[in-house]
């Protein structure tokens, strides 16, 4: 196992300035958070959390509806009853709770991408 870390790694380095400018990768990154961040948005009708009112680029999350900001920043209690995972600031809540699974969709997707750019 330590062989490939080393492997890794060292691809990593080789690899880096390529890594760090490719626009698809960030984006596939950022489809992950989302997907995990999902289970912590709140709702009502669905509308915030659905996919189709999402925007994922390489720059970033946006949730597109207009009373996004204001449930993210909200500090009222969510209706916790039909949805018991709700929270502000879900993107947060979600990573604390799901940081391992996060790093190993990540590295899954950066390992695939070093395997393209090795094979031209």
């Amino acid at each position: 196992m330590q062989k490939l870390e080393v492997a890794l790694k060292n691809d990593l380095v080789r690899f880096s300035e390529q890594l760090e400018s490719d626009e698809l990768l960030k984006e596939q990154i950022h489809a992950e958070v989302v997907d995990i961040c999902d289970q912590y948005v709140p709702y009502i009708t669905g509308e915030l959390a659905s996919k189709r009112n999402i925007t994922i680029t390489k720059d970033g999350i946006t949730y597109e509806q207009p009373y996004a900001s204001n449930v993210y920043e909200s500090t009222n209690a969510h209706n916790l009853e039909h949805h018991p995972l709700a929270s502000s600031r879900w993107d947060e809540v979600a990573l604390a709770n799901h940081r391992d699974e996060l790093d190993e969709a990540v590295a899954k997707l950066i390992e695939r991408r070093i395997k393209e750019l090795e094979n031209g």
